[in-house]
């Protein structure tokens, strides 16, 4: 009787405990969600917690050490959140979630706008440098990109427009590069386009020597840049140039001197080339111009035959020299041309002597030599020589006199006038030109 009255009375004090429980706890428990401090949880909810009145209150996760955790068997579940502690795991201290598997959990931060890139802007407070640039990774501070060896792509409409391989290569319109900066075009439109406004529009090549982290001055005859127009063979480009135009260096480049000059190239007819191809003709320094010669010595030198057609206006000469204002009237005074040279081919020259004068002892004749060396270092007047008496004309007289010279290959030949027998005929020359115009 007792035992039964017991165990009545234990039922009873039960219920009533159950019944405090819910008519004094601030829960409300539903079907199918929990509300905390909420009588009416919201239906998409499973739990839905409010603050209590008048209170300002979150959900605070489980601080966990990521890099030592261990979860109870079978592991941490997939969606599973808790509060990383460890500043020196992942991406530092943070809302972490579990997107793998319990076996093999892959903890990803719920990112912030101190470590998210936002579409409305970053507040930037550092920017990391690697040590070596290229091959060190960036050691702290904020950066855009792949954390591991893979591409990065960017596109629109959810088609790839542009790629940055983990080469470090650039590529915009395709997905593969074989330059630093590869752009591929499909369109008649142009392909790049550069302005300014109001300046002068530049666009630099700089190369120095040594490295990226020790420069060193630019050496003489160093290609500083060069612009190259490649074609397809069928099968790639491979090298194919067709035409180029590269910017040198003439001299070692220092703070007081940066001398360069220009070169063209073309590749034949029937024939490849690698990059460059063969050099046609060249601008140096001093603005000398030479074709099919590298080494030229006057404003135009050209090496092969040339053919011109049509009027030519102005004064066409190969190589000139002339005198007027000093007069001379002694044999040790002349007139010279000197450097005439066809280069590696033997060469015909047209030579042309022009002067003026006059005999001082009214003879009304005065004698002009005019001559050429044919490489020696004299002029071997016994051999070489061309006379020619002027008769004058109140004592002033002009003349010329025309020479067809062969000079040999790889030879270099001067011309000179001057007077010839001035004790005898007492001439003065107040002027001439000779000029030399390569014919064959």
């Amino acid at each position: 009787m007792k035992t039964s009255l017991h165990n009545n009375m234990k039922k009873l004090f039960v219920l009533g405990m159950l019944v405090i429980m819910v008519m004094t706890c601030p829960q409300h428990t539903y079907a199918q969600n929990v509300g905390i401090n909420n009588a009416s949880p919201d239906v998409s909810a499973a739990l839905d917690v409010k603050s209590g009145s008048g209170l300002n209150q979150g959900i605070l996760p489980t601080f966990v050490d990521l890099a030592t955790a261990t979860f109870p068997s079978p592991g941490p579940a997939n969606g599973l959140f808790v509060h990383n502690s460890n500043s020196a795991y992942g991406q530092g201290t943070g809302i972490y979630q579990n997107v793998g598997t319990a076996a093999a959990p892959i903890w990803l931060k719920q990112l912030t706008r101190n470590d998210a890139w936002y579409l409305f802007g970053n507040r930037i407070t550092s920017a990391g440098i690697p040590a070596t640039y290229g091959t060190s990774k960036i050691p702290s501070g904020n950066w855009l990109g792949a954390a591991n060896a893979a591409d990065l792509v960017f596109g629109t409409d959810s088609i790839e427009r542009a790629r940055i391989f983990s080469s470090g290569q650039f590529s915009i319109g395709s997905s593969s590069a074989g330059a630093k900066l590869d752009i591929h075009q499909t369109t008649s439109t142009p392909t790049l386009r550069l302005y300014n406004y109001g300046n002068v529009n530049e666009m630099e090549f700089r190369r120095s020597s040594g490295t990226q982290a020790a420069q060193t001055a630019t050496g003489a005859g160093s290609i500083v840049g060069r612009l190259l127009g490649v074609g397809y063979d069928g099968s790639g480009y491979n090298n194919r140039t067709i035409a180029g135009i590269s910017f040198e260096t003439e001299t070692a480049t220092t703070s007081t001197n940066s001398s360069g000059r220009i070169v063209f190239t073309t590749t034949t007819t029937g024939s490849t080339s690698g990059v460059g191809g063969t050099e046609r003709m060249r601008i140096d320094n001093t603005g000398n111009v030479g074709i099919g010669n590298s080494n030229p010595t006057e404003k135009l030198v050209v090496s092969g035959n040339e053919q011109l057609d049509g009027a030519l206006k102005g004064t066409v000469r190969y190589y000139t020299s002339s005198n007027t204002t000093t007069s001379f009237t002694t044999d040790a005074n002349y007139l010279i041309l000197s450097g005439v040279s066809p280069g590696a081919t033997t060469g015909t020259y047209l030579v042309t002597f022009s002067w003026n004068g006059t005999d001082n002892n009214f003879s009304d004749i005065m004698n002009v030599e005019y001559e050429y060396n044919n490489g020696t270092s004299t002029f071997d007047v016994t051999t070489n020589p061309y006379y020619q008496y002027i008769y004058t004309s109140n004592q002033a007289s002009y003349g010329s006199y025309q020479a067809v010279i062969t000079i040999p290959a790889s030879t270099t030949y001067s011309f000179r006038i001057k007077v010839y027998g001035a004790s005898t005929y007492n001439t003065t020359l107040y002027g001439g030109t000779i000029s030399a115009i390569r014919i064959n």
